[in-house]
C-alpha cells in the first residue's frame, strides 16, 4: 500500500522533473541568465524534496496495535465484541493469564490480568480509546497504541479492508453481568 504511494509519488516527482526541464528550455530560448535557471533549478528541486518528504511522513505510521489489559474475562468480551461492532479493529488476539506489576497508589502491585492486542489504524485510535473508555472498570485503563513500522502490504492492505469509519456514542448501553 505505502509502496504503490511512493511509486506514485515517484512517478508523479519524475512527471516534474521532465516539465521542468522542458521549462528550463523554453527559458534558454528566452536567454534568461545562467543564474536565473540555476536557482530556478534549485528552488525546483528543493520543492519536490519537500513534497516528498512531507508525503512520507504522512504515511509513516499508518497502522498500530493498541494494549489493554484486563482483569476479567467477560470485560474483554464484551470490549471485542463492541470494538469488533464497530469496525475499529481487523483483529484482536487476547492473551489470557498475564502477570502484571505495577505502581498503584503509592505501592506495588501484583494481579493477574489478560493482555489485549488490537491491530488496527493509527486513525481510528481516538475512536477506540473512546470506546475502551466507556466499556472499561478500571479507573484509569491501559490503552497504548504501539505504531507498526513494517509489516506485508497483503497484511496491511487486509487491515484496511476490514475497517470502516465509525462515530462512537457518546453513551452505551451495556449488558448487565452476572
Amino acid at each position: 500500500c505505502i509502496r504503490d504511494r511512493v511509486s506514485t509519488q515517484s512517478t508523479g516527482l519524475m512527471r516534474n522533473f521532465a516539465n521542468m526541464k522542458l521549462l528550463l528550455g523554453t527559458l534558454e530560448k528566452r536567454n534568461y541568465s545562467l543564474c536565473a535557471l540555476i536557482s530556478l533549478i534549485i528552488s525546483t528541486n528543493a520543492l519536490m524534496i519537500l513534497m516528498y518528504h512531507n508525503f512520507m511522513r504522512a504515511h509513516e505510521h499508518e497502522y498500530g496495535v493498541v494494549l489493554v489489559s484486563f482483569a476479567e474475562p467477560q470485560t474483554g468480551q464484551v470490549i471485542v465484541d463492541q470494538v469488533f461492532k464497530s469496525k475499529l479493529a481487523a483483529c484482536i488476539n487476547v492473551f489470557p493469564k498475564v502477570e502484571s506489576h505495577y505502581w498503584w497508589k503509592g505501592e506495588v502491585s501484583r494481579d493477574s490480568e489478560h493482555l489485549m492486542i488490537i491491530k488496527t489504524k493509527t486513525s481510528l485510535f481516538e475512536e477506540l480509546k473512546k470506546l475502551i473508555i466507556l466499556l472499561h472498570p478500571y479507573e484509569i485503563p491501559e490503552i497504548i497504541m504501539l505504531p507498526i513500522t513494517q509489516g506485508s502490504a497483503p497484511y496491511l492492505n487486509w487491515i484496511t479492508d476490514s475497517l470502516r469509519t465509525y462515530q462512537i456514542p457518546d453513551s452505551l448501553t451495556l449488558p448487565q453481568q452476572p
